[in-house]
């Protein structure tokens, strides 16, 4: 709080609810650590230490609710102070049921016990230390009234989203690879969308913030098109299509737009003749490599184009667009129809660019 009531008792009042929302935070935070370590651990003691803080969190909820219920309903409070006492409200109910989640993830882990390891940990740690980060990041800043922590909140949501696509798409493959690891599998996929929910939760409380600071909601808000800075676009290996795409699209969009390519599952390399049918309009793609999506700068990306069905649906919060322009794999064509092949794909997209860039454009 940055103002300074006459009132003191009032002024004490504000700060209970911002020291008890705090501690909830806190409480929670610790969930996420102790459920995620509990995971990674094979601890199923901690797992059912998580599941008996849950009680703790929702009285936190219900007796933090009620501190706000009666501030209202007792000081009738306006401007900054009801936008605070608003945003705590609100925000208490995201950390419960992030609470909740923590409490699905240690039940999950409590039946992948009654399994032989599937060792997919290492996987999830990058995905766990980005929603515990944003957690921490968001209590910062609602303590500090920090709008630019708040913003990027949503860009780490993102990154949240991509390690889900990459890390599904790696859960598939291995459950193709032995029928037998299904059951664990899918109580792995269950806390990999717990984590997914939870990041969603915490960009909730980040949005209360931008609120309490500035009194709009930002996820009510809409972009217009001009203002897209970035494209990505996807196939599963980041080998073809979208190697294409981006070439194509650094040359025939404004140098001022941000151009990526990625995948859930890249290959090694480029496929030579993606290469080859490039080259052929001067356009050198021989030095770019496949990239997974969390390794493109999530941040400055605006639209997202999915180039093959059987690419994973990325969420990414705060995209203005998502355009599926679904075309078959042109590496998948017979050996002596492959340059034709990878020729009408190449064309094919670059009159879909050519689209784009006029569209864009019109919108300016």
């Amino acid at each position: 709080m940055t103002k300074i009531h006459t009132d003191r008792m009032y002024e004490a009042e504000l700060k209970h609810i911002c020291d008890r929302f705090a501690a909830m935070g806190k409480k929670v935070e610790g969930m996420i650590e102790l459920s995620t370590h509990s995971f990674f651990s094979n601890d199923l003691e901690a797992a059912y230490n998580v599941i008996r803080q849950d009680n703790d969190v929702d009285r936190d909820d219900i007796e933090i609710n009620t501190l706000c219920v009666n501030v209202i309903a007792r000081r009738q409070p306006l401007g900054p102070d009801l936008r605070l006492v608003m945003a705590i409200q609100k925000s208490v109910t995201d950390l419960e049921r992030i609470a909740d989640l923590c409490v699905s993830t240690a039940e999950r882990t409590i039946e992948l016990g009654q399994h032989a390891p599937i060792h997919f940990e290492t996987h999830l740690k990058p995905m766990t230390e980005s929603v515990i980060r944003m957690v921490h990041d968001a209590m910062t800043s609602f303590e500090t009234r920090d709008i630019t922590t708040s913003h990027r909140i949503h860009v780490q949501d993102r990154m949240v989203d991509a390690y889900y696509a990459q890390l599904f798409r790696q859960l598939l493959e291995l459950m193709r690879e032995d029928g037998k690891i299904v059951s664990q599998a899918t109580r792995i996929l269950s806390i990999m969308n717990n984590l997914e929910r939870m990041g969603d939760h915490v960009k909730n409380i980040s949005e209360k913030i931008a609120y309490l600071v500035t009194g709009t909601f930002a996820h009510h808000k809409t972009k217009p098109s001009q203002h897209i800075r970035g494209i990505l676009f996807l196939c599963v290996q980041n080998s073809a299509r979208s190697q294409m795409a981006e070439g194509l699209a650094r040359t025939l969009l404004p140098a001022s737009m941000n151009i990526f390519s990625a995948g859930s599952a890249p290959a090694g390399k480029v496929n030579p003749n993606a290469v080859v049918v490039m080259d052929e309009l001067g356009i050198d793609i021989s030095a770019n490599q496949p990239k997974r999506i969390t390794d493109v700068p999530l941040g400055k990306v605006d639209m997202v184009i999915t180039l093959c069905t059987e690419e994973v649906c990325v969420n990414l919060p705060g995209i203005i667009q998502k355009r599926s322009w679904i075309l078959p794999d042109p590496a998948a064509a017979k050996e002596a129809d492959k340059h034709s092949a990878f020729i009408g794909i190449r064309d094919v997209i670059r009159e879909k660019i050519n689209g784009l860039a006029s569209e864009l454009a019109g919108s300016e």
